[in-house]
């Protein structure tokens, strides 16, 4: 008797794997796209606390300007916070004029010590030796997100350092991420470098701002 129920268990089993597979191709484009989402979405698991997207603009830009000339200057304040209108109005900076118009409806994402943004982009931007056989399968525009975080890497010049790219819903792996972000900024180090005052030493990102603080003399 004992032997019977392996069988019949046996049995059972091969079934199911058997409907699993049957499901599973059937069913396989929308597998994939569920797939996809997940990927998308592990992007920025963690990254935002609550949402505080900003949009760059002349306004926000003079403002986070005027920011910067006050804590640069002597006896100037201990700490300024930016908005995300007037940090994406910076970032936007860091895009090389050459693929300036490449970008439209660009968005800036302040998470928990990370930036995220977001913008449709013309995929002739990047190189095609960096997209390889993706190209094919891209549209002449896709939406782009790039994540990472922020460190004053030198007096007056703040990094921000993308460590997570996607493109529609494909993660980019980490080790071409910087060569596509020299293609977007024209530079060579793999990161938005954004100027702000000489008398910076330390900033941090929150949902809420960006909090940047004066080097101890």
């Amino acid at each position: 008797m004992g032997c019977l129920k392996s069988i019949f268990a046996m049995i059972g089993l091969v079934t199911v794997v058997a409907l699993a597979s049957i499901v599973g191709w059937h069913y396989r484009v929308e597998l994939k796209d569920m797939y996809q989402d997940w990927a998308a979405d592990s992007l920025t698991t963690g990254d935002i606390a609550t949402e505080s997207v900003g949009r760059p603009g002349e306004d926000a830009l003079r403002a986070a300007l005027r920011q910067n000339a006050a804590m640069e200057s002597d006896g100037g304040p201990a700490t300024m916070t930016l908005n995300a209108d007037e940090m994406a109005s910076l970032v936007a900076q860091g895009i090389s004029r050459s693929s300036a118009d490449s970008f439209d409806s660009l968005t800036v994402t302040l998470g928990s010590d990370r930036i995220i943004l977001d913008a449709s982009v013309v995929t002739e931007v990047f190189a095609r030796e960096l997209l390889g056989r993706f190209a094919s399968i891209l549209d002449h525009h896709e939406h782009l997100r790039v994540s990472g975080p922020v460190r004053v890497v030198r007096p007056g010049v703040m990094a921000w350092e993308p460590d997570a790219l996607r493109m529609r819903a494909f993660p980019f792996p980490g080790a071409v991420i910087g060569s596509m972000i020299n293609a977007i900024t024209g530079g060579s180090d793999g990161a938005f470098l954004i100027r702000v005052p000489t008398t910076v030493g330390d900033v941090r990102v929150r949902p809420d701002g960006v909090t940047f603080y004066r080097r101890a003399d």
